[in-house]
C-alpha cells in the first residue's frame, strides 16, 4: 500500500544525523550520489537539529545543489535556493534562562553534574529559535556519546529530564535529539509543523511528500512529522535508509 502512494511523491524529507550521517559527521559519498540523482526528479528536503552552517558542512556540496532544500535547528527556518523561504519565532531569551537554570537543577537531581559525568566542551547550545543540550557536551567524541547512547536506552535517563521540563513549562516543545542531546523549541515548532509550513508555501499536498528518520518514536524529534500525518519510514541509520531508497525510488 505504502509502495503504491509513493508514485505521487513531490519532496522527499529526511532527518539529518542518525538518518543520512553518523552524529554530526560528513556525508558519505555513496548516501550524496544517491541524494543527487533523487535530487534530479524530487524536492529534497533535509533538516537538522544544527545551525545552517553546521549542516552544510555535513551536506558537503550537496548544500547548493539544485532541488535541495535545507531546514536548520529542527525545521524552524528553512532555505531553499540559498534563500531564507521561512523564518521562525526566536525564543525569548528570559524563558531560555529559566530553561537553562531548570535544566540545572534536573542535571543536580539526576546526578548528571559534570561530578558524575566527563563533559566535553559547552552543554548548552542556544541557536536563536532552539535551545539544546547535550549531556556529554559539544565536543564529545563519537564512541563516547554512542555509549551514552546505548546506555540511555536502557536507563531512559534523556526521557527522564525531557518529562521533568514539560511539567515545568507549558509553553515549549522537547524532545530527544542525536545520540546525547535533548532540543527545547517554542511550542508548535517541530519537525512536523516545519514540513506543514513547507508543502503550504511550495503548494504541495500531504500525501505528495515522504519522510525518513531514525527517531520516529513517542518524544523522538521525528515523531511529530509522523503524528502530523505525513508517510513516515522508521531507519535505525544510515545504511538502512540507503537500503530503502534504492529499493523504494531506483
Amino acid at each position: 500500500m505504502q509502495l503504491t502512494k509513493l508514485k505521487n511523491i513531490k519532496i522527499i524529507a529526511f532527518d539529518l544525523d542518525g538518518t543520512l550521517t553518523s552524529s554530526k559527521k560528513p556525508i558519505e559519498t555513496k548516501i550524496r550520489n544517491i541524494l543527487q540523482d533523487l535530487a534530479k526528479r524530487y524536492l529534497v528536503f533535509i533538516i537538522g537539529g544544527g545551525r545552517k552552517k553546521q549542516i552544510e558542512k555535513q551536506l558537503k556540496s550537496l548544500s547548493s545543489q539544485k532541488n535541495i532544500i535545507i531546514g536548520s535547528q529542527s525545521g524552524t527556518e528553512i532555505w531553499f535556493n540559498s534563500k531564507k523561504i521561512i523564518k521562525g519565532k526566536s525564543m525569548p531569551k528570559n524563558l531560555v534562562k529559566k530553561i537553562k537554570n531548570e535544566l540545572n537543577k534536573i542535571l543536580k537531581e539526576e546526578k548528571l553534574t559534570k561530578k558524575f559525568l566527563k563533559v566535553y566542551g559547552k552543554r548548552y547550545d542556544f541557536r536563536g529559535n532552539q535551545l539544546t543540550i547535550s549531556l556529554l557536551g559539544q565536543k564529545a567524541p563519537f564512541k563516547e556519546k554512542n555509549n551514552f547512547f546505548q546506555k540511555d536506552k536502557k536507563e531512559k535517563i534523556r526521557l527522564k529530564i525531557l518529562k521533568k521540563l514539560l511539567a515545568k513549562f507549558k509553553n515549549i516543545e522537547v524532545s530527544l535529539g542525536g545520540l546525547t542531546s535533548i532540543d527545547i523549541t517554542l511550542k508548535g515548532y517541530h519537525k512536523g509543523s516545519a514540513l506543514e509550513k513547507l508543502i503550504k508555501k511550495l503548494k504541495i499536498k500531504k500525501n505528495e511528500v515522504v519522510f525518513f528518520g531514525d527517531q520516529i518514536y513517542p518524544y523522538g524529534n521525528d515523531f511529530q512529522v509522523a503524528k502530523r500525518g505525513f508517510l513516515c519510514f522508521s531507519v535505525k541509520n544510515k545504511n538502512e535508509t540507503l537500503k530503502l531508497l534504492k529499493k523504494l525510488f531506483f
